[in-house]
This record gives C-alpha cells, structure tokens and sequence, in this order.
C-alpha cells in the first residue's frame, strides 16, 4: 500500500480543527510516566509528535518514506527512522513501545509474530508493550497474545477505546498492554536437524556446516527465526530450534551480537565455538518452513501461528528472553 503522508495528515488536522479529540493515543501513553517512547508505526507522527511536546523523548519508525518526510517537516526534533518493523534493531529500549494506528493489521499477514517480538525486544524490563487495533480482521486478539507471550511479556490489561472503556468480549476494537517482567534470563534460537542433534549429544557440542570457515555458530533471537527458516530451511523435514541459554554458554563460547548482512544495521547473535550440549535448554520440533516468496500466504500464516504456540509453552516452561539482548544491562 502506497500512502500519501501529507494527505493522511490533512484528514487529522482537519478533525481536531471540527473539535475532535486526535491525541487520545498520546494520552493513553502518558498515564504510564514513561521518559521516552518507540512510536512503531509513526506514519505522519501525530502520536510521537504530541507526546515529545508533552515532554517525553519520542523515537519515531515507519516503513512508509512519504509518512516519515510529512513527521519530519512537521518535528524535525524528533527521531524518525525509516525501516522494516519486523527486523529493526535500533540497539536500545524503552519505556513504552506503541503500535497506534492498527498497525499489526497492516504488516504481511504471515509476518504478525515477527512484528510482535521485533517490537518486544525494544521494551525494558518494566516497560510495557501498547496497540490499538480492529479485532474483526485477521489478526485476532488469541494470535497477538501469543506472540506477546513467546516474546516474553505477560498480559497487562486490555480496554476497548484509548480512553480506557471497559473492554467487551466480541467487540471490534481493543487496546492491549503487555508488559516485561524483570529478571528474565537471555536465550537465543539455532536451527538445526533432529539427526544433527542427535549426534551432538554423543560428542557433547554441536559444530554445524561452516563452522570450520566462519568461526561461529549462526543462532537468531525470535523475530529473526522465522524468516531465517524460510529463506535457508524452506521444506525442511525433521527440524529443530535449539533454545540456547546465553549464561550456560560460558567463558569458552562466547556469544557476539553482530551484523549479518552487508549493508544492514541488524544484529543476529553469533556464538564463537561449537554449541555445547549443556547450554540448550530446550529442543523444539519446527514444522517444513514454506518457502519465504511462497503464494500461499494462508499456510505461511498457519506455519508462523503454530511456531509462536510453541515458542510460547516453551516461554512459560523456561521464563526465558528470546528477544535479544538489553543494551542497558550491559
């Protein structure tokens, strides 16, 4: 979808000229005292913009280069970034982390937990996770849940408007808080096969193909794992995640968040060693990923729905971080 973002505003400014009340999502966030706030889904900026004049420091992202050009003219102050919600990295957390405008409701339909956990791991531990979106689409609210869930976020509270009405089972709108627990430990994810696995057990570690040329071991944290399955294990039978426990990986193999690809700011963790048994946690059985061009989105979705179920139990068994490392605690 191609927007216009001056002409997006226009509608806005229009309606607070008639009286209407465009700042109810800025309000909502506010009554949280957060110090600064991840805006995920911008678009013209009439959230961040508002909150930053009420005092809050405001980051600002959208895919949308026209929306980002009409947020930076109107605040050119604040922070925008131009870039992808399911993988972006920015290196930091924040109090509060908002998707206001149904945002979810406008990522790829099988790309829903990727957004979910992309803008989990912007969260500090106390922060809270805020969206505001139709409920009779295709992203209902027991999907968003569960991917909140195995991005390691408990449920906070959930209302029907952005001015706190009674939320109503069966309604059409829901404004959800999620919020991260503190003191959750860090783990990452490997993708491998059952039968390599089963060796590692024998040796104690596992030393996968082009370990000897790379020096490292790839792993991911969630939002990245599905998209890495689909572009490099498209169909694959008989595949497992490793759930990785950063702390059990020791001195000996010691795990560097780094670029992956060229050109790119996003961060995927590298462990420098071959992957000691002991470090993993957990084995989880991973169904053939479609391919990532694939044209039948309903069984991408299906496959993305079922991996998010899983990470979730697994979540609750192990209380882990799956959503990458925390900047600040470092």
């Amino acid at each position: 979808m191609n927007w216009d973002g001056d002409e997006y505003q226009a509608r806005f400014d229009a309606l607070a000229r008639a009286g209407t009340d465009v700042h109810g999502e800025a309000s909502f966030v506010e009554a949280f005292a957060p110090t600064d706030v991840l805006d995920a889904g911008c678009g013209t900026g009439r959230v961040g913009i508002e909150l930053d004049r009420r005092g809050i420091e405001v980051v600002g992202i959208d895919a949308d280069a026209s929306m980002l050009a009409t947020a930076r003219q109107r605040a050119p102050q604040v922070s925008w970034v131009h870039d992808d919600l399911t993988c972006v990295d920015l290196q930091r957390r924040f109090d509060v982390v908002v998707m206001a405008g149904n945002v979810p409701l406008f990522t790829p339909h099988d790309t829903v937990g990727r957004l979910v956990a992309a803008c989990a791991r912007h969260v500090r531990a106390g922060g809270r996770l805020v969206a505001g979106f139709q409920t009779d689409r295709h992203v209902s609210l027991d999907r968003y849940d569960t991917a909140a869930t195995a991005a390691g976020l408990e449920l906070d509270a959930r209302w029907s408007t952005w001015q706190a009405a009674p939320f109503v089972a069966g309604g059409d709108y829901a404004v959800t808080v999620h919020r991260r627990p503190p003191g959750h430990p860090r783990a990452v994810l490997h993708l491998t096969t059952r039968a390599a696995w089963d060796t590692a057990h024998n040796l104690g570690h596992l030393t996968p193909e082009g370990f000897a040329d790379e020096g490292f071991v790839h792993c991911s944290d969630l939002h990245q794992l599905p998209r890495v399955a689909r572009l490099r294990f498209a169909g694959m039978e008989n595949l497992v995640a490793l759930v990785v426990s950063v702390d059990a990986l020791g001195e000996d193999a010691p795990l560097v968040d780094e670029p992956g690809d060229p050109g790119r700011t996003e961060r995927f963790p590298h462990v420098y060693a071959p992957l000691p048994v002991d470090a993993v946690l957990e084995a989880l059985d991973v169904p053939p990923p479609p391919p990532a061009d694939t044209s039948d989105v309903a069984a991408a979705v299906r496959w993305e729905v079922d991996l998010f179920e899983a990470m979730a139990d697994m979540v609750g068994r192990t209380t882990v971080d799956l959503t990458g490392s925390d900047p600040s605690a470092g």
